[in-house]
């Protein structure tokens, strides 16, 4: 293990080299490849990576580190700096002034190592910045599905969409480059208090954000219940009595309930998570349940899945891809023998 900062005006070292291209890696490439959605130690170490290819990290004492090297180390940097939710300018190098180029088997120099290894360390890696997209780097996209209903409904509806990927691996590159997949409901044209309570409480809710780690919300005046769990908390279960798990093994969220005259705090929406065909799927399960109360619920109520897909970045000899996009598939719809 090198030992940074670099000693300014020194030519770097190989081992020097390797091991900011090993953190360059461990962020922009994958490290852990052979990830299985089954492994232990997945909340450690599967969220990072976002899957492009890995430059070289293991130089022998007799490699030269020569700037074409630093180069294809810079492109990587920049693309983290446009890519992630952070206020901050490409890198140059650093002497002369504004240099951006340099003779591609010049020896690189100490400062210019430093650079990057600066804002690898004190901007990508902490506070998990490297799972973050800009805004300005990403597109709201429509799942072309949704779950719909027309009929009037008195004690519960349940459905289930998926979200299928190339493979796990696929699934880990798009929520660790700050994919996010979303679900939002509406309910419109209804006349009685089962139709207003639950207008109150999808209007709240907002929209739902599936991010890596956790479940966030778009409205923050009716805050919800969150369980903190992302894609590497999920299991092969919902908990939710329908399958081998756990009470509420996969529950990720629950709504606030209905303000209406204040005695439906337990009218709420639920949803739960696991995955499938060995973590390539992404499966959800909403439950609205009004058997308590027993309400009519009229009116056209629409449950719409959505996400959020990290925008293709090229800067020189290095691309962010997290393509091709996730599918969605509804599995359930709530017109099915477990809604009535």
């Amino acid at each position: 293990m090198a030992t940074f900062p670099v000693s300014a005006g020194s030519l770097v070292k190989a081992e020097e080299y390797n091991d900011v291209a090993a953190n360059i890696n461990k962020i922009f490439g994958d490290k852990f490849s052979t990830a299985a959605v089954t492994d232990s130690n997945r909340k450690d170490t599967h969220k990072f990576g976002w899957g492009s290819s890995n430059i070289d990290d293991s130089l022998s004492i007799n490699d030269p580190v020569v700037a074409s090297k630093l180069q294809i180390m810079i492109d990587r940097t920049n693309v983290m700096i446009d890519h992630c939710n952070i206020t901050d300018t490409i890198l140059v190098f650093s002497a002369p002034t504004g240099r951006e180029d340099i003779l591609a088997n010049t020896p690189i120099r100490a400062e210019d190592l430093n650079l990057i290894w600066d804002k690898i360390e004190n901007t990508i890696l902490p506070d998990e910045v490297r799972n973050s997209v800009d805004p300005t780097n990403a597109s709201a996209l429509n799942s072309g599905v949704e779950l719909n209903r027309t009929i009037p409904w008195t004690n519960q509806l349940i459905g289930e969409w998926k979200w299928t990927f190339n493979d796990y691996n696929h699934a880990r590159y798009f929520f660790n480059g700050g994919g996010q997949l979303r679900i939002a409901g509406d309910i419109t044209g209804g006349t009685t208090a089962g139709y207003y309570n639950w207008d109150d409480v999808l209007q709240g809710m907002g929209i739902l954000s599936f991010v890596w780690d956790n479940i966030t919300q778009s409205d923050s005046d009716a805050p919800g219940l969150t369980e903190s769990k992302g894609i590497y908390d999920l299991t092969e279960y919902y908990g939710d009595g329908s399958d081998a798990g756990t009470a509420d093994e996969g529950l990720l969220f629950t709504s606030a309930g209905s303000g209406i005259s204040g005695g439906y705090s337990n009218l709420q929406l639920k949803l739960y998570g696991k995955y499938a065909n060995n973590g390539a799927e992404i499966h959800f399960k909403v439950i609205m349940d009004d058997s308590v109360f027993a309400h009519t619920v009229d009116g056209e109520i629409t449950l719409t899945p959505s996400f959020l897909m990290p925008s293709l970045i090229t800067r020189g000899t290095a691309t962010f891809d997290v393509l091709p996009l996730p599918v969605c598939t509804i599995t359930n719809d709530f017109n099915s023998p477990d809604d009535s």
